[in-house]
């Protein structure tokens, strides 16, 4: 696996498209009680990204697997708690809908996007952002 972050546009430029698979994490900072950080659901998201490309890897050697840096964005997250970052789930769809048309234009095919996060708006928000 590696991150796009250690790529030039080049290197992104000349990967061949049918054998690339792009994973991103879109996961809100906020809180889950007094006993768990507020990156939890980030921190979840990362590993099941991680673990999920691993598995991949083992089973599909000649594949290109990268990951983009966590998204720390959620609609339908708890207000009121400090340390919580929320966006409505309508400003969570026009930015997920420009980073997924950014991303179609790279000329990548596919794209697996974990949302770990358990709201029904921010998964609405993120299917309505895929429709490019």
């Amino acid at each position: 696996m590696k991150s796009i972050l250690d790529l030039s546009w080049e290197d992104i430029d000349l990967l061949p498209k049918d054998k690339t698979i792009l994973f991103m994490t879109v996961a809100p900072v906020e809180e889950h009680g007094i006993h768990l950080p507020v990156g939890v659901d980030i921190q979840l998201g990362e590993y099941w990204q991680k673990k999920a490309i691993e598995n991949l890897c083992d089973e599909y050697p000649d594949y290109h697997f990268l990951s983009l840096p966590f998204f720390s964005l959620a609609a339908g997250s708890m207000n009121g708690f400090p340390g919580c970052i929320y966006i409505e789930p309508k400003l969570l769809r026009k930015v997920m809908f420009e980073v997924f048309k950014n991303i179609h234009s790279w000329g990548i095919k596919y794209l697996v996007v974990i949302a770990s996060h358990v709201a029904p708006f921010h998964y609405m928000a993120l299917e309505r952002g895929l429709i490019i």
